[in-house]
């Protein structure tokens, strides 16, 4: 089984950042604040949810990054 189909190996709360990224890749983030996110995937690529409501977990996907900017959403934990 692979990492993508298993349980994550570990959560751990996101600090929105422009430039830092995570130490591994994310799968799955859970929104506790709703509003947007911007996610930098693996390709350096970016992609905006808009309007994200609380308590959503979105996903599947590999992010290496949640921006700071245009981010409005808050209390993310990540899934790796």
């Amino acid at each position: 089984m692979s990492n993508s189909e298993g349980p994550s190996r570990r959560v751990f709360t996101v600090t929105p950042s422009d430039s830092i990224n995570f130490s591994r890749i994310v799968r799955q983030l859970y929104v506790g604040v709703g509003g947007n996110i911007v996610v930098v995937n693996n390709d350096n690529s970016t992609t905006t949810f808009v309007n994200v409501i609380q308590g959503t977990i979105i996903g599947p996907f590999n992010i290496v990054r949640v921006n700071n900017t245009n981010t409005t959403a808050s209390s993310l934990v990540a899934f790796e």
